[in-house]
C-alpha cells in the first residue's frame, strides 16, 4: 500500500495466514509472505510488527509482547501482556467475563493485591462505574443509560471536581441530568422531531442532585428531582 503525503511517501505491506489473520505488517524490512517492499521516504514513521496465534485463535504475541490467558473460566480473556517476564498490562474478570480490573502499564497491577483501575457493571452488563484505584481514588467515572441501552450521561470526578456530560437522544421519556440541563438544551433535544413526536414528549424529567440551590436553575426549569419539566 503506497501513500503520498506532502512530507514524503509511505509504503506499507501486510501479510496474512491461511485463516486471514494478520501475521506481519510494516513499512520496512522483508514481509513474511514473500512480497517485496520498498521503504518510502518517511523514515521517521517506519515500523515492523509480527503477530502469532494459538490453536484457539487467540493472539499470543504482538508488538506489546506475549499474551497470557490465565483465567481458565474465560479462555479468550487476556490477563497479562509483556516481554521478559515483566507484564506491561494486566487485567482481571468476574464470573460472567466482565473486566473488573485493568492496569494498562507496570505502575499498577491486577495480579495478587490489585492496584489497577476498577470497573463496575449494571444488571444489563453495561459499564456503570470506573475508578482509577481500588481505594481512595482520585478519579471516578459513572454512566447512565436509557431504556434502549444508549449511554446518555457520563459523570467524571477528578480530585473532588465533578463534570457531567449529558447526551440528548430521541426516545420517549428522555432524561437529562444536572448541571447541563438548561431551557435551550431541552429545546435542542426536542428540535428536529416530528410535531407528533414533540407533542408526545413534551414532558421531560429533570434529575437534580440533592442540595442544588433552586436559584441556580435556568428558567423555566425547577431543580426538584423528578419534577416534570415543560419543554
Amino acid at each position: 500500500m503506497a501513500t503520498t503525503l506532502s512530507a514524503g511517501t509511505d509504503n506499507q505491506a501486510f501479510c496474512y495466514d491461511e485463516q486471514n489473520r494478520l501475521v506481519w505488517a510494516g513499512s520496512t524490512g522483508t514481509p513474511s509472505c514473500g512480497s517485496s517492499l520498498t521503504p518510502g521516504s518517511l523514515s521517521s514513521a517506519s515500523y515492523t510488527q509480527t503477530f502469532s496465534y494459538d490453536n484457539l485463535d487467540r493472539l499470543t504475541s504482538g508488538p506489546l509482547g506475549s499474551y497470557t490467558y490465565g483465567d481458565s473460566a474465560h479462555l479468550h480473556a487476556v490477563t497479562s501482556i509483556g516481554s521478559g517476564g515483566t507484564p506491561t498490562y494486566t487485567a482481571k474478570y468476574d464470573a460472567v467475563g466482565d473486566m473488573t480490573c485493568r492496569a494498562p502499564d507496570n505502575t499498577t497491577t491486577c495480579s495478587g493485591t490489585p492496584t489497577g483501575a476498577q470497573l463496575g457493571y449494571d444488571n444489563e452488563g453495561r459499564l456503570a462505574t470506573w475508578q482509577n484505584a481500588p481505594s481512595s481514588p482520585t478519579t471516578t467515572d459513572s454512566f447512565l443509560y436509557d431504556g434502549a441501552g444508549n449511554r446518555v450521561e457520563q459523570q467524571v470526578t477528578v480530585n473532588g471536581s465533578m463534570t457531567t456530560t449529558t447526551t440528548c437522544v430521541a426516545w420517549s421519556g428522555l432524561t437529562l441530568a444536572w448541571p447541563t440541563v438548561t431551557a435551550s438544551l431541552l429545546r435542542r433535544c426536542l428540535k428536529g422531531r416530528s410535531r407528533k413526536s414533540r407533542r408526545s414528549e413534551r414532558e421531560v424529567r429533570l434529575m437534580a442532585p440533592a442540595g442544588v440551590p433552586r436559584d441556580r436553575c435556568s428558567p423555566p426549569l425547577r431543580c426538584a428531582a423528578g419534577v416534570p419539566v415543560r419543554a
